[in-house]
């Protein structure tokens, strides 16, 4: 767990803005009554938790998880965009941590979150979006800088969630693991060269995840299997992990449960919201994130990417939800133009345009 938590610490110094409310991007509470919260929690919180990571990673006490745990849960209440993969991951971890006292059974909840992780990340990229949107565009065009339009080349790209998904299933098998380990370590260095400062430089809050990862499975899998028996007689964290990491992310596709918390990674598909702004009532400091686009709806009219928005100021995506993007475009009427038609759009197909009211 000290591993796990000075990755978690890497990541929210990366992210800072993002836990606090001095900030231009709006926070958007999980429930209404929140917003009554004065800014200065956000900021308090921030700087409790990351003294939790830091005496937790030093002493190790049991209490200070506890209080972290807490803490987590508290600020991400006041803002569902940081509600990430990566800290809805270390979230888990830790509460599995803090509730059992068995290694044996903290072990294989652990395996559990892990197995399902690769699983439902390779699950939710078996999509057309995936291969045009980040197999072909992401990876063969700005990585390898390579255009083609050749069927087979393409194809290909469905060779990666089926990677990801057979190197989960294989960490549950003792004659598999250890290739399921090894083609983990090897997807991880790959992420990092694709979206490291050799790549493409990008969502820069998941290089920690990418260094973290390989060693936690290494070490949870290697010289250990995953021990089935624990399920004749289930615990109730394990129902509870079993629950929120093997069955909820099946009905995502249903809109059940939404997409950070079903462990989907870079599935090149989801719902993207814009601001069409016609008059120049947007902040300057936000012209860094306008685009011109085919999806508006006046060819003069220029778009505010909420995603651009987010990763540029928050370094995070944005929370890829259509509650999410109604309170957004609440707040965005509010403070600055009640004029601008706010949008979504599934999956950036022009067909599927939803305009906020």
């Amino acid at each position: 767990m000290k591993c796990i938590c000075i990755f978690w610490l890497v990541t929210k110094l990366i992210t800072y803005k993002l836990w606090t409310a001095n900030r231009l991007f709006p926070t958007v509470p999980v429930a209404d009554v929140l917003y009554h919260i004065p800014p200065a929690t956000h900021l308090i919180l921030f700087y409790l938790s990351l003294l939790c990571l830091s005496l937790f990673t030093v002493t190790g006490n049991r209490k200070v998880a506890i209080g972290l745990f807490f803490l987590e849960i508290a600020t991400c209440l006041l803002d569902q965009n940081r509600w990430q993969p990566e800290i809805y991951l270390f979230i888990f971890l830790l509460f599995c941590y803090i509730t059992i006292n068995d290694e044996k059974k903290l072990l294989v909840c652990w395996q559990i979150i892990m197995v399902s992780s690769y699983f439902f990340s390779g699950w939710f990229k078996l999509h057309p979006l995936f291969i045009s949107n980040v197999w072909q565009r992401d990876i063969l065009q700005k990585l390898f800088h390579f255009q083609t339009a050749n069927h087979f080349i393409i194809s290909l790209g469905y060779c990666i969630p089926a990677y990801e998904m057979l190197a989960g299933i294989g960490l549950c098998f003792k004659s598999f693991k250890r290739i399921s380990v090894t083609l983990i370590i090897l997807l991880h260095i790959f992420n990092l060269v694709w979206l490291g400062p050799l790549g493409l430089h990008s969502n820069i809050a998941v290089w920690p995840l990418n260094f973290l990862m390989p060693v936690l499975v290494a070490n949870l899998f290697w010289n250990k299997e995953i021990e089935f028996k624990f399920f004749k007689d289930p615990f109730i964290v394990l129902i509870i992990t079993t629950i929120f990491w093997a069955v909820f992310p099946w009905s995502n596709k249903f809109g059940y449960w939404d997409d950070f918390l079903s462990s989907e990674y870079y599935g090149g598909h989801g719902i993207y919201c814009y601001v069409d702004i016609i008059s120049a009532k947007a902040p300057k400091a936000l012209c860094h994130y306008f685009i011109k686009s085919s999806l508006a709806e006046n060819p003069n009219s220029t778009l505010l990417s909420i995603q651009n928005w987010s990763y540029g100021e928050l370094r995070v995506p944005s929370y890829p939800s259509e509650s999410f993007y109604k309170k957004i475009a609440i707040q965005w009427h509010d403070h600055y133009d009640s004029t601008s038609k706010v949008f979504i759009v599934q999956s950036l197909d022009k067909s599927e345009i939803k305009y906020i009211k």
